[in-house]
């Protein structure tokens, strides 16, 4: 723990913190003082009662936010990276790393126990703005890169079902055309058997009728 921490208008001078008790207000400063380089303090009660505050003021402090309950009476500044951001030359490591692996860090770098909401901290070993940014950096990279995969496996898939909806409807044409080929060539052969009655005033076999014509009915059928 520093004998210096820095507070941030941003952080004390919202309405959501003045909505807070005084008695909580004041509790808060002192936990800040108090915590060590990654925000957690342990036994927040001591600290309360040394003000003249309670157990109410802590338990204030946790449902509006602005601490995080890490269990086994120890607590973390949920904004403390947004008050305090540390030098890696002088920064030290808290002692309760197990309960910090538990922690997911926010884009504005506030803390949270939620890991949709944030990014796990076990990749950073010192949490200066550099870091934190770059671990936000690599993380919208990733996303990005992702997005970029999908959308060219979505694309790939509508090409894919694009091609085989053309060979459908290719097969559907040839398909089609094989049997309009074969309905004027019967419609052929019944206009042929017409014109040799007109002409010859008989009653050609169909048969017959094919063998007279060879090179045009033959290949027809070919």
């Amino acid at each position: 723990m520093k004998d210096r921490r820095m507070i941030s208008e941003s952080d004390i001078g919202s309405t959501k913190f003045i909505k807070n008790s005084l008695g909580a207000q004041a509790l808060y400063m002192h936990l800040i003082v108090k915590a060590d380089d990654d925000g957690f303090v342990s036994n927040a009660l001591p600290v309360a009662r040394m003000i003249g505050a309670s157990q109410k003021e802590v338990d204030e402090l946790v449902g509006n936010g602005y601490l995080l309950d890490m269990g086994d009476d120890v607590h973390v500044i949920k904004h403390w990276f947004i008050n305090n951001m540390m030098r890696k030359e002088t920064y030290k490591p808290t002692e309760y790393q197990n309960k910090r692996s538990k922690l997911y860090i926010k884009r504005n770098f506030a803390y949270t126990l939620n890991a949709e909401k944030g990014i796990s901290l076990k990749g950073v070993i010192i949490p200066t703005v550099t870091n934190l940014q770059q671990l936000w950096d690599e993380h919208d990279a990733e996303a990005q890169q992702k997005c970029d995969l999908n959308k060219i496996k979505r694309n790939k898939t509508k090409l894919n079902k694009k091609k085989g909806n053309k060979t459908n409807k290719k097969e559907e044409i040839n398909n089609e055309y094989e049997e309009m080929d074969q309905e004027s060539f019967d419609e052929a052969v019944e206009e042929t058997v017409g014109i040799a009655k007109d002409l010859f005033h008989i009653q050609p076999r169909e048969p017959d009728l094919i063998q007279e014509w060879p090179n045009g009915l033959g290949d027809r059928e070919k």
